[in-house]
């Protein structure tokens, strides 16, 4: 990955995206997103996510009853290097707000935006062109991180 889209000492704010790329291994983005996870791992940046991404992560294999990738899931969001931010009330006012200024603003992505908020000197890393546009220089599309890592 690009070190200067991500330097060290970054915080960096995944949303669902992120975590399911890399656990899932996507064809495209995969290798990128946990090439972030190596690197939180090792220290060289910080990572969190709003705990709104348990939810959105785990549907697909409940559904589909793929308890192993429901375990990874639960043991990645476990994980030391990885600060899960709780959904708590100023940060559901802060989504409402966002939701009330950016017109079609879904309330998951309002939630991440918002939580993303939350962590001083963070930047979201996204596949979200919305967020990416409404953020601006706070947010880092992982279609772009994986157009310079190559």
């Amino acid at each position: 990955m690009g070190s200067g889209l991500i330097p060290d000492g970054t915080h960096v704010h995944g949303d669902v995206s992120l975590f399911i790329y890399a656990m899932e291994k996507h064809a495209d983005f995969g290798a990128v997103c946990q090439s972030i996870f190596l690197r939180a791992k090792r220290g060289q940046i910080s990572l969190s996510a709003s705990e709104l991404v348990l939810v959105e992560a785990l549907v697909v294999p409940l559904r589909s009853r793929d308890t192993a990738l429901v375990d990874l899931y639960l043991q990645l969001f476990s994980a030391s290097w990885i600060t899960m931010v709780p959904v708590n009330r100023a940060i559901l006012i802060a989504a409402a707000e966002l939701r009330a200024r950016n017109a079609g603003l879904r309330t998951p992505d309002a939630l991440h935006a918002a939580s993303a908020a939350a962590v001083p000197g963070r930047r979201l890393v996204t596949n979200d062109r919305q967020l990416e546009r409404m953020l601006g220089s706070s947010a880092i599309l992982i279609t772009t991180l994986a157009r310079n890592s190559s």
